[in-house]
């Protein structure tokens, strides 16, 4: 091995042993393993071999402390030069470890002669030549040697000699003694080997693999893994020089795994000792979290031993703040573990943190780490508590994982429905399909009586989103009967589930029954903001306001995570028309969750987002996030909710004009369940209009109607869910029937009377075109103005070219070019350009047309009138006009009132197209 900065440890040795010419000298070469103490020895051996000196030489291996007198015999056997003299040296062994064999610890007297006789020997010798005495790794010679060495010196004392002894260092030592006696003599210098420094680092580096690095951190990282012991820096070389030979990539995080590396580690495990083996064994079990009092109380020792060894290990480059530099060391450490000893040592982990710390998380991971099937009471509650640890911090795959183990143990016990529930609550939210895959395990826990009131509601969502909706009915006439015998608590769990199912499956519940819930609320359970998301979509659907004892839906989402009552407060928001606040809340949770394990949510999110987008005219952005949707999770795990996604993918398909892709989306058939859903309507008024696009308004007839039976039926006739009648007025608009079209629009302006300017504009629009001539222009420019201010800019388009016609059939050709320039303008601006009818400028004016607006008058307008007027002309609302212009609606309207009177015009649509 290459020898850096050992330059000064190599003159103190080539001092020594010019002095050991005239007087006897002692070397005492210690360093952790690994540090480079053999290298250094070669290389002084090399050396001192050059300049004369006769080498005796004794190196040991574990195993070797029980061959009596070996150390002496391997010095003596390269001391003799002739059989004579081999002879006479085996002879004295003999009777030198004989005396060993009759007394452990033999007298002066008993070792005198013998020793005497070896060492006139070696003073003969010595005269020749001087004689250099090696002994290598020290810690493992045999005792008998170690006690004889000392007299042996002291006998030769004065005479041309050098001792060298190499030891590690380690405590406890066996050779202690031997040491402590050799280093007080005065001609004894100790030497010991420290670590490498970074510098040292690259110079080996550098030696061995000369101008081939190009990467200067590859350095850094070698210092950080070896902690400068020189043994592990050359096998991460080794392990670079083999990975550049087969072209893998050289990343320097690659090589503190590779084989030379994990194999150097062990081996300086091995040669440590078992006891440090152990220590390491312990630490690899326990990790980053492996404190002294742990690795004592599971190894049985003493925390001041545990602390020595961890100390030496980390002297040795091995570990660093209590653990392994490189977590190949880590794996390598635990697969030298027997099976048995491992699970064994994870379980002993897991019950101290339990029993000492409290620390769930920590215990369950070795719970699980051990392989084995829990069996321990305290093992089950350590699991469940880590598992909602887990669900606190949105780690819903670790979650499932700990109640899969917690399954294990309770396993037909009481505790087994509760287990099972949770798992499948867990699961469900990463994926459906996964949750239904433990349903029919949770319906034989509630036949049994083994589940709680809230868990048996849960099951009844699980059952009607996989399409069992007759064992879902059974079970809430089951829960019915029994519900006069539940707690305070458990009556309104119960009341919740009902007030929920009646806002997602409306025909589950009775509308009278739906209506009271809504009214009465939910109060004394455990999570009140599910109560209040619940309630208040409850109210909104039902057209009941929301009153003091319900939380505002945007206050509901700053304050939860995100979970079904997030959904709930976004669907309130969606059905209140307030579709620029759904996008973005939806675009901020997505954005902050965007590696949010339970994908359920994230779809869910996608697809409420798409509604909106789609419902604010931004179709491009629908079609996107309903893609999202049913992309995060299968359609097979949407069940019959795929119908909300679908609905918006092919409502935007349809108005941006591609045919092709509307036409398969409908062609792929819906599960006959979502009809019962609130997400069937959804999909059923996407269908019709998609009929109504291929001129076929008999079937959109039939979708328009069977909405509007299941929306009535369900007491849930909100124009804001579903303009069920403005849509049928379209259909009947179609086909000629312009009275029973006008009646219906009619009628939708009665229910939405005050409502939302999106559905009365869109029923203003369709009033207007099947009313009377007369009457075209107001209606149409009531309608504008109407989808003007709800930031539909599909639909603002749409009655601004209606309104193009209706000024054409006035013969107000001026207006009429200037309404249609402004609705294509948004149109190509939305691409949803081909929907618009095209521009015809048959019909003449009925008188001449109005002078056009001079350049300047358009001078006259401020620098602020000029950016709101343009900002009109391409259709944005006053509000979204404040927002980019970070001033308020009030100062929009004051701006737009005086540039209408600077221009001599009315309204937006006679905004000069020179603007």
């Amino acid at each position: 091995m290459l020898l850096a900065e050992r330059d000064h440890e190599l003159s103190v040795l080539r001092r020594l042993f010019r002095a050991s010419a005239d007087l006897d000298q002692i070397a005492i070469i210690s360093g952790p393993v690994g540090s480079g103490k053999t290298a250094l020895l070669h290389e002084f051996v090399d050396e001192a071999r050059e300049k004369g000196a006769l080498l005796l030489t004794a190196g040991q291996s574990r195993g070797d402390e029980a061959m009596t007198c070996g150390v002496l015999q391997q010095l003596l056997d390269c001391a003799a030069t002739d059989t004579a003299t081999q002879d006479a040296f085996d002879c004295l062994l003999c009777k030198l470890a004989d005396s060993f064999t009759q007394a452990p610890v033999p007298s002066p007297s008993e070792l005198s002669p013998a020793l005497r006789a070896i060492s006139e020997k070696l003073v003969t010798i010595s005269a020749e030549r001087p004689l250099v005495l090696i002994i290598d790794d020290l810690q493992f010679a045999d005792s008998p040697s170690l006690h004889s060495i000392p007299h042996l010196l002291r006998r030769m004392s004065g005479r041309p000699l050098m001792l060298v002894l190499v030891d590690q260092g380690l405590t406890p030592s066996p050779q202690a003694e031997t040491l402590d006696k050799l280093s007080f003599r005065a001609r004894a210098t100790r030497i010991a080997l420290a670590p490498l420094s970074e510098a040292g680092v690259g110079q080996m580096v550098a030696t061995e693999l000369g101008g081939s690095v190009e990467r200067p951190e590859l350095v850094s990282r070698f210092y950080d893994a070896s902690g400068g012991s020189p043994l592990l820096v050359k096998a991460l070389i080794d392990d670079y020089r083999i990975s550049s030979k087969v072209g893998i990539d050289n990343d320097p995080a690659q090589h503190m795994s590779g084989s030379s590396f994990v194999n150097a580690a062990l081996s300086c495990l091995r040669r440590c000792g078992p006891a440090y083996l152990s220590v390491a064994s312990a630490i690899a079990i326990l990790g980053k979290y492996s404190a002294l009092n742990l690795i004592s109380s599971i190894l049985g020792l003493e925390v001041e031993e545990v602390s020595v060894l961890v100390r030496e290990l980390t002297i040795s480059g091995l570990l660093w703040q209590g653990t392994f530099r490189s977590p190949g060391i880590t794996a390598a450490v635990l697969q030298t573990l027997p099976h048995r000893q491992r699970a064994k040592m994870h379980r002993d982990a897991a019950l101290l943190l339990w029993r000492d710390t409290g620390d769930a998380g920590r215990a369950a991971d070795h719970l699980i780490r051990s392989g084995n099937v829990p069996e321990a009471q305290w093992e089950l509650q350590a699991l469940h508590k880590s598992a909602q640890d887990a669900l606190n911090e949105a780690k819903y795959r670790r979650a499932a994982q700990l109640l899969e183990a917690a399954g294990e143990i309770s396993s037909g016990s009481g505790e087994s429905g509760h287990t099972t529930a949770e798992l499948t609550r867990v699961t469900w939210q990463i994926d459906p399909i996964l949750g239904c895959a433990h349903v029919p395990d949770l319906i034989e826990a509630f036949w049994r009586g083994d589940l709680t009131v809230g868990h048996a509601s849960e099951l009844v969502g699980y059952l009607l989103w996989d399409g069992k909706h007759s064992l879902a009915e059974e079970i809430i006439r089951h829960l019915d009967q029994r519900s006069q015998s539940f707690s305070a608590r458990e009556q309104a769990t119960f009341r919740l589930c009902k007030t929920r199912l009646s806002s997602f499956w409306p025909g589950i519940i009775e509308p009278s029954c739906a209506a009271s819930l809504a009214e009465q609320g939910v109060s004394s359970v455990t999570e009140p903001w599910q109560a209040q998301a619940a309630q208040a979509l409850a109210r909104i659907l039902r057209g009941i306001p929301l009153d003091g004892t319900c939380t505002e839906p945007e206050q509901l989402l700053r304050t939860t995570q995100v979970d079904l009552a997030t959904m709930q407060a976004l669907c309130c928001l969606l059905y209140m028309e307030k579709n620029e606040r759904v996008e973005h809340w939806c675009e901020l949770l997505l954005h902050k969750h965007t590696d949010l394990e339970a994908r359920t949510w994230r779809a869910m999110l996608s697809s409420i987002r798409a509604t909106a987008a789609v419902r604010r005219g931004d179709l491009t952005t629908a079609m996107h996030a309903a893609r999202s949707a049913l992309e995060e999770i299968s359609e097979k795990s949407w069940g019959g909710a795929v119908a909300h996604p679908r609905s918006s993918l092919l409502l935007a398909a349809v108005r941006l004009g591609h045919r092709a892709e509307a036409e398969r989306i409908v062609q792929r058939s819906v599960p006959e369940d979502a009809f019962h859903c609130r997400s069937g309507l959804h999909y059923l008024h996407a269908r019709g209009h998609y009929f109504l696009g291929m001129s076929q308004p008999q079937a959109a007839l039939a979708d328009f109607e069977t909405c509007g039976d299941l929306i009535r039926g369900w007491g849930m006739d909100r124009p804001s869910l579903v303009p069920w009648r403005t849509d049928l007025a379209e259909a009947h608009l179609l086909m000629g029937n312009r009275s029973t079209a006008a009646r219906l629009a009619d009628a939708q302006l009665e229910c939405d009377r005050g409502g939302s300017p999106r559905t009365s504009g869109v029923a203003l629009r369709v009033l207007a075109a099947s009313g009377e001539p007369r009457e075209r222009v107001a209606r149409s420019e009531q309608a504008v103005d109407m989808l003007r201010r709800s930031g539909d800019q599909f639909e603002y388009a749409r009655a601004i070219a209606e309104l193009a016609q209706a000024y054409r059939a006035a013969g107000d050709a001026r207006r009429a070019r200037r309404a249609s320039s402004t609705a294509r303008q948004i149109a190509a601006r939305g691409q949803f350009l081909s929907f618009l009818p095209e521009e015809s400028d048959g019909i003449q004016p009925a008188e001449p047309p109005a002078e056009p607006v001079a350049d300047h008058s358009i001078d006259r307008l401020t620098e602020q009138e000029r950016r709101v007027l343009t900002l009109a002309a391409r259709g944005h609302s006053n509000r979204e006009i404040a927002k980019r212009l970070f001033v308020t609606i009030s100062t929009v309207e004051q701006h737009l009132t005086n540039s209408y009177r600077k221009l001599n015009i009315k309204s937006r649509v006679d905004i000069p197209l020179s603007i």
